[in-house]
């Protein structure tokens, strides 16, 4: 018997097939919301166990350069300010220029395990590990995560993760 006429028959299956659907949405959102949690404790671990392959997989290493990269080029706008004049031009000119390969040397796998461990040895002091030293860790958008270790004002370090095909990956860490 098709579906729609066994509820047209029975109400009381109608309304059975509606909870389960209700437990099986909630059971749906409440795992996406643990999700990109799950993914910093296997950055944690990847962190202790100097797993390179795994930290490969979650750490975008492109979106973060290209995110350092674009706050160094505002900080520069914002400093210098938007004038049109050649020698500020050209000083411009070569900043990105060596921030292109300066970036690719310096922003490394190694850099930003560096400083993860960083944030984790400070958390370690009164937490087990990088997730319990976060002070905040919560949703920006449906796919981006934001975790912070330490309170607004006195300089926390930012974590930013973003779903991509269908993986949450570090995309943007500030120190």
């Amino acid at each position: 018997m098709p579906l729609l006429a066994c509820t047209l028959v029975n109400p009381k299956h109608a309304m059975r097939i509606m909870g389960m659907l209700s437990w099986l949405l909630f059971l749906s959102l409440l795992a996406f919301g643990a999700w990109p949690y799950y993914q910093l404790y296997r950055l944690d671990k990847a962190l202790v166990e100097n797993d390179q392959r795994m930290l490969y997989k979650i750490v975008d290493l492109d979106a973060v350069r290209r995110r350092h990269k674009q706050v160094l080029e505002q900080n520069l706008e914002r400093l210098v300010g938007p004038q049109d004049n050649p020698v500020i031009n050209f000083v411009r000119g070569g900043i990105r220029a060596l921030g292109d390969s300066a970036y690719e040397s310096i922003i490394d796998m190694d850099w930003v395990r560096d400083r993860l461990l960083a944030t984790r040895r400070e958390a370690h002091e009164q937490h087990f590990s990088l997730l319990g030293g976060f002070s905040f860790a919560f949703f920006e958008t449906p796919i981006r995560f934001l975790a912070r270790a330490g309170e607004l004002g006195e300089d926390p370090v930012h974590l930013y993760l973003t779903l991509q095909n269908w993986r949450w990956r570090v995309t943007a860490l500030y120190i």
